[in-house]
């Protein structure tokens, strides 16, 4: 019995540390991992984000790409890290992915991963290379029915959420086109600039002032109605489609992370997102500033995963 009573008491105090730790967090700078390379639409989410944290938290919250396997190795990565709130993962929709890609994945989304909130849904632009004859996505469609092996388009990698849309949008259209790989949104978009592609999904985060540059040409955007930033781009609805896809960001800490620490993010996020520069930024780069519960990111990283398990299966794409 006295056992017992020792080994409450210490339960007690121990609960009582991690209260005082949370508290008190962060009492040093926070890692934010993301599993992208540098310089696509996942820096533009997070760097504003992330800077308004660094001010209301008092310590910096610092940005590190760690790219590689389909964004695998940075999600695993926090996912294996200690669970104090100092490493955190802020991704996009292709943590979704991942289960219905790989069949030895090194953790599970679901289970590994602690979901902190939502930051933004956006949508997706089809885009060509100025030099591909084609205007609209009906000539697109055309265009390669007749000059089959023609067109190539790039990604983010293979297995990526702009892979497997795009997989997705040439099934319905009845259409082939070479997949071209490249290791982030980034590096994918520059191909498509320089005529080394002739199309790609691109993300209107990081894409929109190279389109509005004229550097590459819209064609259909992946929204439920036309953008008011490119309000002569056609939605895929109105071109005869539904609507492909649609991505989001959200940020996530290793399972076990203290739900003290988890709430006190998830009230910063929620409140950085409500101011109105920050919301202003976003929506000026077809961002839609999301927030939320974690319970609703759950629930919505939940869902997607069931979706892309679908689509993979529609596809054909047999994990790897």
């Amino acid at each position: 019995m006295r056992l017992l009573v020792i080994i409450a008491a210490l339960c007690v105090l121990l609960d009582a540390g991690v209260s005082v730790a949370a508290s008190d967090y962060p009492t040093r700078p926070v890692k934010v991992v993301s599993p992208y390379a540098p310089g696509g639409g996942l820096d533009v989410v997070g760097r504003p984000l992330l800077k308004k944290l660094s001010e209301a938290l008092q310590q910096q919250f610092i940005l590190e790409n760690r790219p590689g396997a389909g964004t695998t190795i940075g999600s695993a990565y926090v996912a294996r890290s200690a669970p104090d709130g100092y490493t955190l993962l802020l991704t996009l929709r292709a943590l979704s992915i991942s289960p219905s890609i790989y069949k030895n994945l090194p953790f599970d989304p679901e289970k590994d991963l602690e979901p902190i909130s939502l930051v933004t849904r956006s949508g997706d632009i089809l885009c060509v290379h100025p030099s591909v004859p084609v205007r609209n996505l009906k000539q697109l469609i055309a265009y390669a029915r007749t000059h089959p092996g023609k067109l190539n388009y790039s990604s983010s990698g293979t297995g990526s959420d702009l892979h497997l849309t795009m997989a997705m949008f040439q099934e319905v259209a009845g259409i082939k086109m070479t997949h071209i790989p490249f290791g982030g949104g980034g590096p994918a978009l520059t191909a498509l600039m320089s005529g080394h592609v002739d199309a790609m999904l691109v993300p209107g985060s990081f894409g929109f002032p190279f389109i509005k540059a004229g550097k590459v040409r819209p064609l259909a955007i992946d929204e439920p109605s036309r953008s008011s930033n490119l309000p002569h781009v056609p939605t895929f609805k109105e071109e005869g489609f539904d609507a492909i896809s649609g991505s989001w960001s959200a940020l996530f800490a290793p399972k076990g992370t203290p739900r003290e620490i988890i709430m006190k993010l998830n009230a910063e996020v929620g409140r950085a997102l409500e101011n109105s520069e920050m919301r202003s930024f976003y929506l000026e780069r077809f961002l839609v500033p999301l927030a939320g519960t974690p319970e609703t990111l759950a629930e919505w990283l939940r869902n997607d995963v069931a979706r892309w398990r679908k689509v993979v299966q529609n596809v054909g794409i047999v994990p790897q």
